[in-house]
Formats: C-alpha cells, sequence, structure tokens
C-alpha cells in the first residue's frame, strides 16, 4: 500500500513574482523558480488560516503530511527550466522595477536606498504566466490539496499585492519531472538517471555522486512561540547542490518535508530540515 499519493500542479500567476535570490551590486535578484520551502510556508498559512491552529502547529502538520518540488515555468503543457537557455529565459520571463527604501522619519528616499528589484513576469510576451510542480500527501492525511492551495500569495513584496497564484489544475502523478519515483516508503523516493539534471535542492552530505553545478547554502527564519512568524533564528544553513546541476551515475533520493532532497543507498533516508 503507498504511503503518498502524488499530484501535479499549475498555477496561473495573478500578479508579479519575486523570489529573492541574491544581490549583484544594486540589483536585488529573484529566483527563476519558487523553492518547495515556498510552498511549504504557503500550506503552512493556508493551514494556519484554516483552522484554529497557530503557524508553529501548522508548520509541523505540514511538514509531516505534505512534500513539495520547486515549480517552474509551465508553457505549451511543457516545463520551461531556465538552465536549457538562460539568456532566451531572461529575456521572455525576467523584469526588473527601480525601487528606492523609505526612511520612516522623513518619508524620503534612504541614502544609497535606491535598487532594481527583478521578478517573473506575470503576462510574458502578453500570455498568463503559469508555474508548475509536484506535491505529495501522505495517504492518512485528512488533506484537500486542491481546497488549500486555490490562491495563495508566495514571494516578496505580498504587501503590495506581488505573487498572487490561483490554482488551474490538479492532476495524479506517476513520475516527477519525468523521473520514477516510489510512494511506499517514510518519505517519497526519486530516482534519478546518470546525466540527469537535478530539478530540486539535494543536500551535499551524504550525496557520493560526481556532480557539476552550484552549491548553495539554504537557510531562512522560523516560526517563534512568542514573537510570532519569521522571528526565530534560522537553523545551521543546509549546504546544497542547486537546481540545474547535472549528476554522472545513477542515483535515488528522498524528498524532507521543506523539499531538500537527500542521497540515499538504502530505504528510509529523510532529508534535513530548513528553516523559514
Amino acid at each position: 500500500m503507498s504511503t503518498w499519493l502524488c499530484y501535479q500542479l499549475v498555477f496561473r500567476a495573478e500578479s508579479d513574482v519575486c523570489l529573492g535570490f541574491d544581490r549583484l551590486g544594486f540589483v536585488q535578484r529573484t529566483r527563476y523558480f519558487i523553492p518547495a520551502h515556498n510552498f511549504w510556508a504557503a500550506a503552512t498559512v493556508a493551514l494556519a488560516h484554516g483552522s484554529d491552529m497557530n503557524y508553529g502547529k501548522a508548520g509541523t502538520e505540514a511538514e509531516k503530511n505534505l512534500r513539495f518540488t520547486p515549480f517552474y515555468v509551465w508553457r505549451n503543457s511543457e516545463f520551461v527550466f531556465p538552465w536549457n537557455d538562460p539568456a532566451k529565459f531572461e529575456r521572455t520571463y525576467v523584469g526588473a522595477r527601480t525601487r528606492a527604501t523609505i526612511e520612516s522619519s522623513t518619508a524620503t528616499a534612504a541614502e544609497g536606498g535606491l535598487f532594481e528589484l527583478e521578478y517573473l513576469i506575470s503576462r510574458p510576451d502578453g500570455e498568463q504566466l503559469s508555474l508548475s510542480g509536484y506535491a505529495w500527501v501522505r495517504q492518512t492525511a485528512q488533506c484537500d490539496l486542491a481546497g488549500l492551495l486555490r490562491f495563495i500569495a508566495i514571494g516578496g513584496e505580498r504587501k503590495y499585492g506581488w505573487g498572487r497564484l490561483r490554482l488551474t489544475t490538479l492532476s495524479e502523478a506517476s513520475d516527477v519531472f519525468g523521473h520514477a519515483m516510489k510512494l511506499d516508503e517514510e518519505e517519497p523516493r526519486v530516482t534519478l538517471d546518470n546525466g540527469t539534471i537535478l530539478p530540486a535542492h539535494l543536500c551535499v552530505a551524504g550525496c557520493k555522486a560526481a556532480m557539476a553545478g552550484d552549491i548553495e547554502p539554504l537557510t531562512g527564519r522560523t516560526w517563534d512561540a512568542a514573537k510570532g512568524p519569521g522571528r526565530a533564528p534560522a537553523n545551521a544553513p543546509i549546504l546544497c547542490w542547486a537546481p540545474g546541476t547535472q549528476i554522472a551515475g545513477k542515483m535515488s533520493a528522498t524528498v524532507g518535508p521543506k523539499g531538500v532532497w537527500q542521497a540515499c543507498v538504502n530505504s528510509g533516508g529523510r532529508s534535513p530540515e530548513i528553516a523559514d
């Protein structure tokens, strides 16, 4: 009997989407995909708002029963991965706006506070932007995934109306980005073939395969019982191979509670946790 059910989800972007990455000079760059832990955070908010749970308890519930992959641009029923043609992707899907940091005491622009903010354009080439990825739901969970995620806000600048996503399609999936998976273990497991391009963050620790790509530390902030959401200091950063990394050799990986994959040899491997 399967422990998990897997679904492919497609969202329509109803506003521009800003996914803060790093800063290059005065440009605040965006990621070109939505990381999995952003969806864990969105599910946490939805669970808390739809029940009497606080954010801490809702986050624990989401960690127990839900798993997500990153979400990528979806066009003409195909994934558009940013690493396939980075220049074309940037021309088509990435925009930038000039912003200024406001000094609260004077309500004027702060000295040196001018910057550019990148984002994913909600209507590239005049068409509505769609994003797609996968979610796993534990069989024993009482979870209406379509109802939970029917309308979410994700990423930065949400107070200005950015990051609004509406669920348009939810369908059962038999693979993940074309890769085989196992659903009858404690954690979902994905098989990655030789030469595969990694579609998610994979923990460096424990990974024996030869890899060619970027390594980045994943960290964040989480719920504080006294101060509220986003106030607790993050745990130690998790060093991960970034999506877009090429794998030499066949391997399998388990999917952790906040979307970090862990290379494994035997069944039952678990991914480390990342705070948000």
